[in-house]
């Protein structure tokens, strides 16, 4: 009795609300295979059977009123040659394809000879014909399930019969069959009952799927171990990640909902392969790489947040540069090859008259602490293009040093749209695997933006610990120069969308060479996807 009881007691309460909660899940699921499929499906078959005869009495009467007119609808001339007022048809057809509720269907019209006379079908498969589509009225005579149908409509007159799937890997077609009031012409209209099959289907096999439920409840210390590990965040040195520094701040003072793995790098195509390969979950990149990002990995990752507009300066050792004209003829000193800082100054130049490829010398580096690092050891007129927080960097060891132009506000005069920097991306699969964590982390992420707007000193302070920036100075003067906003969700859409299109028309390689479609922006999971991945994940 003590070893009984003892066991008893071994099961927890964690462990008793788990077998509940899968209880009530197996009762709600076996009661919503019930009713599907001895109320639902029924119901279901009725209303399309509503919907067929609708149409197959709707084409009926416009065949009766032409023929009522005296229009000649078909014939047979000589040598068995079909002959039909493609006219009368055509115009059916379009009234068929356009004014119907049908998505998928199957027309099929004959004479009394028992023969196609016309034919319109968009089904994946028919059984009526036996046939994959597309095909033509040529083979007719091998349609021996449409002929007996037709024969069997012109004995019996109108009717509605479910026909059995013709293969395994068809579904079962309800059809419909009508004949003209001179008895010239047979109607028959059909439908799949795909969904109905589906349906029946996947709530047939409800059972199995709880208890697999159940074990993955159990077993799913793999995932666990992954999310102790916390969310891998990759970042540049520089703006756009140092909204993200207050993420750890926020986890050291238990204010995070989850713990954070911030990841740096020095060029964003050191990002791009570990993206591709999982082994990061997001990343702040270059908007327009993350365009051509999910062109290479058809669709790969997401958009999630707009966290940097225009932080980009042309700054010179000397005083000679004025306008864009004045770089005519000079060497210019640049970071960012295939990404925001090329793509900005090459517009901008021809923007202001001025062919980047021959008018001027554009020479690339790594990282901006490379381009800073020349223009120091350079002893005059040198230029260079570079983001913050390296302006301030470059100006607090040489004071000769100047900004001679504001790309942001260049942009502004030529462009009516946003210049935009950076973007938060996250792997697609990802996302559809782990929306709870996802939307954890866009909470975190909006507070942490908010601190690095609000709390300037304890947020240089993070990027100077992480590596984000050098100094801790360096990163305090320059954060309110860094414009670091959160911008989700529709105005998010807006403003990428206007920039990459701005880059596409002056160059396609730009974006990738198209602009993304809009699964390229990641859509909020609904209230129920979180809880129910959050319950999962309790269980762990």
């Amino acid at each position: 009795m003590r070893q009984q009881e003892k066991k008893r007691r071994s099961i927890g309460i964690r462990g008793q609300l788990m077998w509940f909660l899968c209880l009530i899940c197996l009762l709600l699921l076996g009661m919503f295979w019930f009713l599907s499929t001895q109320l639902l499906e029924p119901l279901y078959t009725k209303h399309i059977q509503k919907q067929l005869t609708e149409e197959a009495d709707l084409i009926v009467t416009k065949m009766d009123e032409a023929i009522a007119s005296g229009t000649t609808l078909s014939y047979w001339a000589f040598g068995g040659i079909k002959v039909t007022n493609e006219e009368f048809f055509s115009q059916l057809g379009s009234e068929i394809y356009s004014g119907g509720e049908l998505s998928s269907f199957c027309v099929d019209i004959s004479d009394a000879t028992l023969r196609t006379i016309k034919k319109y079908e968009n089904l994946s498969y028919c059984s009526l014909h036996q046939k994959s589509f597309p095909d033509t009225l040529d083979d007719d005579a091998f349609y021996s399930t449409a002929r007996q149908v037709r024969q069997y409509c012109r004995e019996n007159g109108d009717f509605a019969r479910v026909l059995p799937a013709a293969k395994p890997s068809a579904y079962n077609q309800l059809v419909v069959g009508r004949m003209t009031s001179d008895g010239a012409y047979t109607v028959l209209v059909s439908t799949t009952l795909m969904h109905v099959s589906e349906a029946g289907t996947v709530l047939s096999t409800v059972l199995l799927l709880s208890a697999a439920l159940m074990i993955s409840l159990l077993a799913c210390g793999a995932f666990a171990a992954k999310t102790k590990s916390g969310v891998r965040i990759a970042g540049l040195k520089g703006p756009t990640t140092m909204g993200l520094v207050n993420l750890l701040d926020m986890e050291r003072s238990g204010k995070a909902s989850q713990h954070y793995d911030l990841q740096l790098y020095g060029a964003a195509d050191e990002i791009v392969p570990k993206l591709i390969k999982g082994e990061l979950d997001m990343a702040a990149i270059p908007a327009n790489l993350a365009a051509t990002l999910y062109q290479k990995t058809n669709g790969g990752i997401q958009v999630m947040a707009v966290n940097t507009l225009g932080v980009l300066y042309v700054v010179e050792k000397g005083d000679s540069i004025h306008s864009f004209a004045d770089l005519k003829g000079r060497t210019i000193l640049s970071t960012g090859k295939g990404t925001t800082p090329e793509y900005v100054l090459r517009y901008l130049l021809t923007k202001n008259g001025l062919d980047p490829d021959k008018d001027v010398k554009i020479e690339y580096y790594s990282e901006a602490s490379e381009v800073t690092a020349q223009m120091a050891a350079s002893k005059k007129d040198a230029i260079a293009v570079l983001p913050q927080p390296y302006v301030t960097a470059a100006q607090l060891k040489d004071s000769s040093l100047r900004v001679v132009l504001d790309l942001t506000k260049e942009w502004n005069k030529v462009c009516d749209t946003q210049l935009i920097t950076g973007v938060t991306v996250v792997r697609t699969e990802y996302a559809k695997e782990n929306p709870d964590i996802v939307a954890n982390f866009l909470r975190d992420y909006e507070k942490s933006i908010k601190a690095a707007q609000t709390d300037v000193a304890g947020t240089a302070a993070l990027c100077e610990e992480t590596g984000v920036v050098a100094k801790k100075a360096i990163a305090q003067k320059a954060l309110p120069q860094c414009n670091i906003v959160y911008r989700v969700g529709d105005e998010m859409k807006a403003d990428v969308n206007a920039y990459l299109k701005v880059l596409y028309d002056a160059s396609p390689a730009a974006v990738g060479g198209k602009l993304p479609d809009a699964n390229f922006y990641y859509t909020k999971a609904t209230p129920g996807q979180v809880f129910w991945r959050s319950v999962q994940r309790s269980f762990q």
